[in-house]
């Protein structure tokens, strides 16, 4: 199943810019009234800037809840850093980030291969891929799992899908809104463009 869901990995993005930043860099962020609203209560906050500030935020994010200060590990966390360079091809479209969200919370469940996945497996087989609204089912049912999931995505404005990726973020974002169904905080950076 791991190989049929093909799912890129974006961390030597996350990587490469933890290796570049300063001491402290962000605290102001992460000490910020935004960011801890985020944390303690599920919804939607997208950071708009320009420049790396914005990824080196993303950043400093995951480093957070995969340090050791967050230690809740039920609460499950996931992220995705598009990027827009030529040789990332992979990590520039919507379905790539929605089955690599997948892998990561998978690992985290701790007993095996979600359900869900296993479900959309047998229906698709090892020779058929599934289409990215049965994708973002799954992802839907495995985030069920979690009572506090968090989703980090950098750089939205790198995807070259960004109609899929802002419906889907509707999707899911208008879902949290009803009844409480999904306990989800979702964090989104991008460069404030017209069409984002």
């Amino acid at each position: 199943i791991y190989k049929w869901l093909s799912a890129p990995d974006s961390s030597w993005n996350r990587n490469e810019a933890l290796d570049k930043r300063q001491a402290d860099t962000c605290s102001w962020f992460l000490d910020g009234e935004h960011f801890r609203d985020w944390i303690e209560t599920p919804g939607f906050l997208w950071i708009k800037g320009k420049g790396k500030g914005l990824n080196t935020i993303n950043q400093i994010c995951v480093k957070y809840f995969y340090s050791g200060l967050r230690t809740d590990a039920s609460l499950g966390t996931a992220y995705f850093f598009f990027d827009g360079r030529d040789s990332q091809k992979e990590l520039q479209v919507h379905d790539k980030c929605i089955r690599s969200l997948i892998f990561q919370f998978w690992e985290q469940c701790g007993g095996g291969i979600p359900t869900a996945l296993v479900d959309l497996h047998s229906r698709c087989g090892r020779r058929q891929q599934p289409s990215i609204r049965e994708l973002q089912d799954a992802l839907q049912h495995i985030l069920q799992q979690f009572p506090h999931p968090h989703i980090l995505i950098d750089a939205l404005d790198e995807c070259t899908e960004h109609e899929k990726t802002l419906k889907w973020i509707d999707e899911i974002t208008s879902e949290m809104r009803n009844a409480g169904a999904l306990r989800l905080h979702l964090m989104v950076t991008s460069r404030p463009l017209h069409k984002i």
